[in-house]
């Protein structure tokens, strides 16, 4: 029986460039990556609590989750920025459903221990 991977990767973007934004895509980036670097940091402390927590409980914790959700949609909108693949600019909160390349997540599950 085949079931449907809980992880989607949706693209909606018209793949139509500016020559001018593709020439400065990397300077513009700069606070991205900056904004990366310092959420990449928290994301250790949130990966191991979140692990120990799945642990304890045998589920992950919803904010921690929901945290680490937000991340992987951020570097993925980031990276889609940067390689071209989108057009506009990012924000910065990893939205679900805010850019036009996006990382459609489960819901935290039981796990096992």
């Amino acid at each position: 029986m085949h079931h449907p991977h809980p992880v989607k990767l949706v693209v909606t973007d018209d793949l139509r460039r500016n020559r001018l934004r593709v020439f400065f895509t990397l300077v513009l980036a700069i606070p991205h990556f900056v904004w990366l670097f310092l959420w990449s940091l928290l994301m250790v402390v949130v990966v191991i609590a979140n692990w120990v927590a799945a642990m304890v409980t045998g589920r992950p914790a919803g904010g921690l989750h929901r945290l680490s959700c937000s991340y992987i949609r951020y570097a993925t909108h980031v990276n889609a920025y940067v390689d071209l693949v989108a057009n506009p600019y990012p924000g910065f909160s990893g939205e679900e459903g805010e850019y036009p390349i996006d990382v459609q997540l489960p819901e935290p599950a039981p796990q096992s221990r």
